[in-house]
């Protein structure tokens, strides 16, 4: 097993927006929600585990830098 793999990272979340009052309390009332589209991105994991037992980590987050990503996993699989 590799100590490191390059990954796509797709986040989607549901979002709530809910009324204040001027005293920074919630009203309790929801003004909308919504589902957001997704975002992607790229980073490095790193099993931290053993090969029996893998526990993946995020090494590093590239946003949408793929070249970037893919020029340190490279660098990465050297050692």
């Amino acid at each position: 097993m590799d100590k490191y793999k390059l990954c796509l990272v797709y986040t989607t979340g549901n979002t709530t927006v809910m009324e204040l009052d001027e005293e920074h309390h919630s009203t309790g009332r929801v003004v909308d929600t919504y589902e957001d589209d997704g975002t992607t991105g790229y980073a490095i994991y790193e099993n931290i585990g053993t090969e029996e037992a893998p526990d993946w980590a995020e090494w590093g987050y590239y946003d949408q830098d793929f070249e970037k990503a893919k020029e340190m996993f490279n660098k990465l699989k050297e050692k």
